[in-house]
C-alpha cells in the first residue's frame, strides 16, 4: 500500500511540478498513462513493481476521470467590461487561449462553482493564464454544507497549475475568494474531482 501512496503523489508532484504548459486536460494524461501501463500483456511473473504501478494509475483515473467543473454553472461577482470573452464559462471550455478575468480596478473576486447536484469532491485544480504571469497571492476556498458556506482551504500562489486536496465532502457548491492578488486576477482553468 505505501508503493501506491507514493507513486501518487509522485503523480501529482509531477502535475503540479510539469504545470502543463500546454494545457493539456487531466483526464488525457491519466487515459495516456492508463494505456501505457494497462494495455501491456501480463506474463505469469508480473512484478509487484507493475501490479503496484497499474493500481496507482487505477487510483489516478478514478480520482481524475471526470471534470465536474465541465458541466457545471460558473458564476463570478464580476468579469471584464461585463464580456462574454471574459466571462466564467471561459475557465471551464478546454482552450488554453481563453480566460475569465475582472476590470484592471477589481483585484478581489469570487468564483462559485454550481455542479447543479452534490457530489463527492477531493480536488480542485486552477491554472492562471500564463501570458499575463502569476498575480494571485491570496486565496480561500469554502463549500457549501449543511446550509452554510464552510471554509475547507486555502492557499497563496495559484501559478500555472495548482492542485488543492481537502477532506472529501459532499456538496454542490464549491466557492473560491481571491483575496490578494496585485493586479486583476486571470484564471484560464478550473477543474473539480
Amino acid at each position: 500500500m505505501y508503493v501506491i501512496r507514493l507513486l501518487f503523489i509522485v503523480y501529482l508532484y509531477s502535475l503540479f511540478t510539469c504545470a502543463c504548459s500546454d494545457q493539456n486536460s487531466l483526464q488525457s494524461k491519466s487515459t495516456s498513462l492508463h494505456t501505457n501501463v494497462g494495455n501491456q500483456n501480463k506474463s505469469a511473473n508480473t512484478s509487484i513493481a507493475e501490479d503496484s504501478l497499474i493500481t496507482a494509475n487505477n487510483r489516478i483515473i478514478n480520482a481524475f476521470g471526470v471534470n465536474l467543473a465541465e458541466q457545471s454553472r460558473i458564476i463570478t461577482t464580476s468579469y471584464r467590461e461585463n464580456s462574454h470573452a471574459f466571462d466564467g464559462n471561459k475557465m471551464k471550455d478546454g482552450n488554453p487561449d481563453t480566460y475569465w478575468s475582472t476590470d484592471d480596478s477589481i483585484k478581489n473576486a469570487s468564483i462559485v462553482i454550481d455542479l447543479i447536484k452534490a457530489h463527492q469532491l477531493n480536488y480542485l485544480l486552477l491554472s492562471e493564464y500564463p501570458p499575463l504571469g502569476e498575480r494571485i497571492s491570496g486565496f480561500t476556498l469554502d463549500a457549501f454544507i449543511e446550509n452554510r458556506w464552510k471554509r475547507i482551504g486555502e492557499g497563496t500562489t495559484i501559478g500555472k497549475l495548482k492542485i488543492i486536496k481537502f477532506r472529501s465532502i459532499y456538496t454542490a457548491w464549491i466557492r473560491i475568494n481571491i483575496t490578494n492578488s496585485s493586479a486583476n486576477p486571470a484564471i484560464s482553468e478550473i477543474a473539480v474531482y
